[in-house]
């Protein structure tokens, strides 16, 4: 986290309130990083979002008018954060994201599990509807909400972290969305598109200066 900022940089955090202890350290890269954070968390330009805020990010057409690409957050709100603190949880308190961009939307959950899944489905209920997922917590079983699936009905679904032979969920995807990919990643050049031949690869998705190619496995 300190090395991204150092590189690359960043004008604010967002927070969710946790109450998550200091880590055992792996090494002084993660004491680094836990004290870096702490003093992100202190930081006057610390932002504490909570479900259903919008419109805070881009929103509005290049008339000045709401519609635009946009952020949503979805999760989590104050129950779901009391409840993992009170627990010590830390995955079902991540931030949930859907990015309005071009008329098409991506949900990004985070690592969020049951409890996160349960609150949205019943708050959203089919307003979960999404273009695109990104399978919650690398397409872990865990992760896996077959209601909140059949809500969101997306078009593809990325697994991310490839095989996880006694957790992953992808065969499980691939059973309610049109294509579940599994994906590797490389960085290289590309043009700005973002394109899939029948489902297979390359998937290449642009970023402005350094695209990915990902690589989804046919299997």
């Amino acid at each position: 986290m300190k090395r991204v900022y150092e590189t690359i940089g960043f004008e604010n955090s967002w927070d969710t309130g946790n109450a998550k202890p200091r880590p055992s350290y792996r090494s002084d890269a993660d004491r680094v990083d836990w004290e870096f954070y702490r003093s992100l968390r202190s930081d006057s330009r610390r932002k504490v979002f909570r479900s259903g805020h919008s419109f805070f990010a881009f929103g509005k057409d290049e008339n000045g008018y709401l519609g635009g690409d946009s952020v949503e957050i979805l999760s989590p709100d104050e129950e779901i954060v009391g409840a993992c603190n009170t627990a010590g949880l830390s995955n079902d308190i991540s931030i949930v994201l859907r990015v309005h961009h071009a008329g098409k939307s991506v949900l990004l959950p985070g690592d969020v599990e049951k409890l996160a899944w349960d609150n949205m489905v019943n708050f959203y209920g089919s307003r979960l509807k999404s273009d695109f997922l990104k399978a919650s917590h690398h397409g872990r079983d865990t992760g896996y909400h077959l209601e909140a699936l059949q809500m969101i009905r997306p078009v593809m679904t990325f697994v991310s972290v490839g095989r996880k032979p006694s957790t992953d969920a992808s065969h499980k995807y691939r059973g309610q969305c049109q294509q579940a990919l599994r994906l590797g990643f490389m960085v290289t050049s590309c043009s700005p598109l973002m394109t899939t031949e029948h489902g297979h690869g390359p998937l290449s998705i642009m970023r402005r200066h350094n695209p990915w190619i990902m690589f989804p496995e046919t299997n």
